[in-house]
């Protein structure tokens, strides 16, 4: 009956041992040699390497969800997806951690109002070249709510505006119109022109810039292995009792 209990006690040593010695492993061969010689390809974004992946490699070498490209076969262009939005990609500057991004979601218009605000997860973020453009709809303009700097355009039913700058800096506007959404910009608004409605579209069409951080697999195997002990008591040991069984021990 002892003969029995030992083995049963070696064979969970042996079994935990191994997933110890595997898990690390694989949550770093994404950034092996082996898939650092497959980079992701698709049309106009090629050549690209870890971290980013795609469905067409694999599967050891898909790494964070954050980063996994979608080639779109049907026109060779490539989206990312970051929550319920989808983007175009429209380069990759893997050298300084920088791309650049046109939302896929807008209509032909932005007075049919399905502009949304945009959250980026991490480890991407915007740099400091793109502005942050606030966009106001249906709005009851009040003569202390409206920012000197600012662009009014005309829907069929209400009127709009958009700023540069955050929400939060117009309390005022947030009370005088109905909706409003924040998104990037690559380039600054033209206060002056004509036509700020189409200005404004033909800016979203262009994209804006995004940079990310190249994610450290080793920490990221560490912290995994770390909460993978605690999640287990120690088990076996040798020729030492088991704190799961203080009467027994393991001989080896």
């Amino acid at each position: 009956m002892d003969d029995d209990y030992d083995m049963y006690m070696l064979s969970t040593c042996v079994c935990w041992l191994l997933l110890l010695t595997t898990l690390p492993q694989s949550h770093s061969q994404a950034d092996d040699p082996y898939c650092k010689q497959l980079p992701y390809n698709c049309g106009l974004v090629y050549d690209i390497p870890y971290p980013f992946w795609g469905q067409s490699q694999p599967a050891q070498c898909h790494g964070l969800d954050q980063f996994e490209l979608i080639c779109n076969y049907d026109d060779n262009t490539t989206s990312i997806r970051f929550g319920s939005h989808n983007f175009t990609v429209e380069h990759i500057e893997v050298t300084t951690h920088t791309m650049r991004l046109v939302r896929t979601d807008l209509a032909p218009d932005l007075c049919s109002r399905q502009i949304e605000d945009i959250r980026i997860p991490t480890p991407f973020w915007y740099p400091s070249s793109v502005y942050n453009i606030s966009v106001f709809y249906d709005c009851s303009f009040l003569s202390h709510s409206i920012p000197k700097e600012r662009l009014i355009f005309d829907c069929e039913n209400n009127r709009g505006l958009f700023y540069e700058g955050v929400v939060d800096q117009l309390p005022g506007l947030l009370h005088a119109c109905q909706e409003h959404a924040q998104v990037p910009l690559d380039k600054s608004l033209g206060y002056k022109n004509d036509d700020p409605l189409k200005y404004l579209e033909d800016a979203l069409k262009e994209g804006f810039s995004l940079s990310y951080n190249f994610p450290n697999t080793d920490k990221k195997s560490m912290s995994s292995s770390i909460l993978f002990l605690s999640l287990f008591p120690f088990i076996c040991c040798i020729s030492m009792p088991s704190p799961l069984f203080p009467s027994a021990s393991i001989r080896i």
